[in-house]
């Protein structure tokens, strides 16, 4: 069977999340980046600044693997369970990099808050006096109404380059002419990152490859840098060899948070349990953590 793509326009990446062609398996960890990050990484691309690779793994369908969707409208603090849905036979499972497709995914097609995110289209990145040279914010529609050079960023992104000129005449008129250049110029750069260029490098698994395999592979990526605490890593684990606990453990977090009151997380929860179950274990863990 052949391989994935190895590079890929952002573009048709996101649009296939939105197909369903891409998911996530139970043993990642939710959503965390906030909206700020979000900007960050918009920014990021439209200066050509590299932001590493995906790795996806394509499953053996004849065992059942509880995934999730990427989320289309993310709510600060949402945690989704893993349901076991059946895949098609053209899909794939994010090992590492479901942060940046999510909020790629959010970027193009969803809300965050129930915000959508814009384009400042008029950015400057010459003068910019802070740590994003092209602008990009999440915003509810009356915000954005009251500055038309803020768009969403699917509204422009099937503008082909000759359509440019047209499009900037028609709804930026009355601009003045150096504005002008600077959104055309603007508008160019982002279409050819976003849906030109393959800017988005994909490595896959092998296909073969045992579940478990699959989890040290998972765990060794991960564990390599700062994005996983041990505590994501071993919850990983716990999901793999007991799928059902990881509702239970969002219910009995969510049950002891009362409503927003308190700020407990599975961190603390599954430290409690190490205590309750295994002291010795948990004076190993503890002092690694």
């Amino acid at each position: 069977m052949s391989r994935i793509k190895p590079t890929q326009r952002i573009y048709d990446v996101v649009k296939e999340i939105k197909e369903d062609r891409y998911r996530l398996p139970s043993i990642q960890r939710t959503f965390v980046w906030d909206e700020e990050r979000i900007c960050k990484l918009m920014d990021s691309l439209m200066n050509d600044y590299p932001i590493g690779s995906v790795l996806v793994w394509k499953p053996n369908l004849e065992f059942t693997i509880r995934t999730r969707k990427f989320v289309q409208d993310y709510k600060a603090g949402e945690r989704l369970v893993s349901e076991e849905d059946t895949l098609e036979s053209s899909s794939y499972l994010v090992l590492d990099g479901q942060q940046r497709l999510q909020s790629l995914f959010i970027s193009f097609f969803g809300k965050y808050n129930n915000k959508h995110l814009y384009f400042k289209i008029d950015s400057n990145p010459v003068e910019e006096d802070n740590d994003l040279r092209y602008q990009f914010s999440f915003m509810d529609v009356d915000q954005a109404k009251k500055d038309p050079h803020w768009v969403k960023p699917y509204e422009v992104i099937n503008l082909s380059i000759e359509d440019i000129s047209e499009y900037v005449d028609i709804s930026f008129g009355d601009d003045d002419v150096d504005i002008q250049k600077i959104i055309k110029k603007n508008l160019s750069r982002f279409i050819r990152i976003f849906n030109m260029d393959e800017k988005i490098a994909i490595q896959d698994v092998k296909e073969d490859l045992p579940y478990t395999d699959v989890l040290e592979v998972f765990v060794r990526v991960n564990s390599g840098g700062i994005v996983l605490t041990k505590s994501d890593l071993l919850f990983s684990t716990v999901i793999l060899h007991a799928p059902e606990m990881e509702r239970q453990f969002i219910e009995v977090v969510d049950e002891l948070n009362g409503g927003g009151e308190y700020d407990f997380n599975t961190d603390f929860l599954i430290k409690c349990s190490f205590v309750i179950l295994d002291e010795r274990l948990s004076e190993k863990y503890l002092k690694s953590a």
